[in-house]
């Protein structure tokens, strides 16, 4: 069957637009082959590992808090996890250089390099700030080397099944982070965090050395001559998935690494309050697949602003409005559920509207942005944290997080009409 990609991206000047089409070439049949499902399977493994091992971080956020450092402040020690995360999105703007110079496969098994050093080198320090050198700064690197050229090489391969196989790469932060919660949580009750930092290190080089293998860009990877690409910038379109994406993350850590200490703080046992990094992860791993399903039925555009939306709705109704154990869960699960549309099916959308040979440049420069938000976010969290909330009280920023979250889906609306104006698209579907 005659099979068409049609990719476009406005212009280098004059917002001037560029439709790339390409009809009976060898780019189209290596769209949506088995080959590139072989390449999914293998980004599902990258990231099951890497991102795993970040959305575990909620375990060792409550045992640095209650054991190892109990006179810090939890803002302080969430820096370590902020910092992964921050590090993770601003390493994503270096990935296109890299992989034009030494190759995909190349960068991936340097990402897991850095994360080996990052987890290993973090078991031999004694202070936050030390550990926001080693689990944050080094392990971020890595996680971004892998989760940059994992998410871009599976948009690359894919362009009819584009929402669904991103959502398969993505569910696998959300089973890593159960099954790595689960082993980081036992590790540390039988032989310390340090053995846990340790033994994960090997297992993350491992299995990123293994399942990056067969990384393969099916075009050449375009240089930009620069080590930023700066070009999509003029790109309204870009500019308003890159302001959605901003906005919410502002919020994002607030869930994701306070939801265990709010739960301690209403009478949760410890078990209860690590099972809610559990239950988030299980809400991460379902909602990539619905929502990369729904997302090819009613476009990514339009389910990235609905994701963004609903986990700011969630967050201010179940842990704002209404706060008790189980209130919390559900909020666990559904912010789990929808931030995992959140985060990938804004590289859908960039997949769907840009050039093949430049979605690692464009999608580096949107992490990289987000990168800024979560640094941004963090010292906004922290402010308030320490002042409103007097560091234990979590009602201001979760808050916070909430009204970030649905203030930039609105975003979303005006990146619709764009779409249906700019490429004279009739359907709604984008």
């Amino acid at each position: 069957m005659e099979d068409t990609l049609t990719k476009r991206i406005e212009g280098k000047e004059d917002v001037e637009s560029i439709a790339v089409s390409e009809t009976n070439t060898e780019l189209d049949q290596k769209m949506d082959s088995k080959m590139s499902w072989l390449i999914c399977g293998c980004a599902f493994f990258s990231v099951l590992i890497s991102q795993g091992i970040n959305n575990s971080f909620g375990i060792y956020q409550v045992y640095y808090t209650s054991v190892v450092f109990k006179t810090a402040e939890p803002s302080l020690i969430s820096w370590i996890g902020t910092t992964t995360t921050a590090f993770m999105l601003f390493t994503g703007i270096l990935s296109n250089e890299l992989v034009s110079i030494i190759g995909i496969r190349n960068v991936a098994w340097l990402g897991g390099l850095f994360t080996f050093a990052g987890l290993f080198s973090a078991s031999f320090v004694d202070s936050v700030r030390a550990l926001i050198g080693t689990q944050g700064v080094l392990l971020g690197i890595g996680s971004g080397l892998v989760y940059s050229c994992s998410i871009s090489i599976t948009a690359m391969w894919f362009n009819k099944h584009i929402g669904i196989a991103l959502g398969i790469v993505t569910s696998s932060s959300g089973i890593g982070g159960i099954v790595i919660s689960r082993i980081i949580y036992a590790i540390i009750n039988n032989l310390g965090y340090r053995w846990a930092l340790r033994i994960t290190s090997f297992i993350g080089i491992f299995i990123i050395s293994v399942s990056s293998l067969a990384y393969k860009t099916p075009v050449t990877v375009s240089k930009t001559g620069s080590i930023v690409d700066f070009s999509c910038l003029k790109s309204p379109l870009f500019i308003l998935i890159c302001t959605t994406g901003f906005i919410g993350n502002l919020g994002f850590v607030v869930p994701v690494y306070f939801l265990p200490s709010a739960a301690l703080q209403i009478g949760a046992s410890d078990s209860y309050a690590s099972n809610l990094v559990t239950i988030f992860n299980v809400g991460y791993f379902v909602g990539s697949i619905i929502n990369g399903r729904i997302a090819d039925i009613l476009g990514p555009t339009n389910m990235f602003g609905v994701c963004t939306f609903l986990i700011g709705l969630f967050t201010l109704v179940f842990w704002v409005l209404y706060k008790t154990l189980a209130t919390l869960a559900i909020t666990a699960f559904f912010y789990g559920f929808f931030i995992a549309g959140f985060i990938s099916l804004c590289i859908a959308s960039i997949a769907r509207y840009f050039p093949n040979n430049r979605i690692i440049a464009i999608n580096g420069m949107y992490l990289f942005i987000n990168g800024l938000s979560l640094i941004a976010g963090n010292f906004l969290v922290s402010l308030f944290l320490d002042n409103l909330g007097h560091g234990t009280n979590f009602k201001w920023v979760s808050m916070f997080s909430s009204i970030a979250q649905m203030v930039a889906s609105l975003f979303i609306i005006p990146a619709i009409f764009y779409i249906r104006h700019h490429y004279k698209i009739d359907s709604w579907i984008l």
